[in-house]
C-alpha cells in the first residue's frame, strides 16, 4: 500500500456515510474558510446520528459539501483526518472497486 497515490477521482467524497469531525479540527477548518467556529458549525455541520459529535453536512447530491465536481476538495489543505486517512488508515469493503488509486494498484 506504500505505493498508493491519490488520483483525485472523488469517489471517497461521494461515498455514503458521515465525515466525523474531531474537536480540534473544527477551528482549523473554520479558520481555513475564513469563518468563525460558530458560523462554520452552523452552516456546514450537523449533529451526528448517535448525538456524540458533529459531522459535515452533505451536498444535495449526497457528496461531501466541500466536494466540487471537476475541482475536487475545496478544503484540501485543512480537511479532516478522516478524509486524509483514506484509504491508508481506513476503507470500506468495496473501496478497492471504485477508488481509482486502489484500482491502479491491483494486478492486471
Amino acid at each position: 500500500m506504500r505505493d498508493f497515490r491519490c488520483l483525485h477521482c472523488g469517489h471517497c467524497c461521494r461515498m455514503p456515510g458521515a465525515v466525523w469531525l474531531k474537536d480540534e479540527e473544527i477551528p482549523q477548518i473554520a479558520e481555513g474558510l475564513g469563518l468563525s467556529v460558530h458560523d462554520f458549525t452552523d452552516q456546514y455541520t450537523r449533529l451526528a446520528p448517535n448525538r456524540r459529535g458533529l459531522v459535515l453536512i452533505d451536498a444535495p447530491s449526497g457528496a461531501c459539501v466541500f466536494f466540487e465536481e471537476g475541482r475536487g476538495c475545496q478544503i484540501q489543505a485543512f480537511k479532516p483526518k478522516q478524509c486524509s486517512g483514506f484509504p491508508l488508515e481506513w476503507r470500506n469493503a468495496d473501496s478497492h472497486l471504485t477508488c481509482a488509486g486502489l484500482i491502479a494498484l491491483r494486478p492486471t
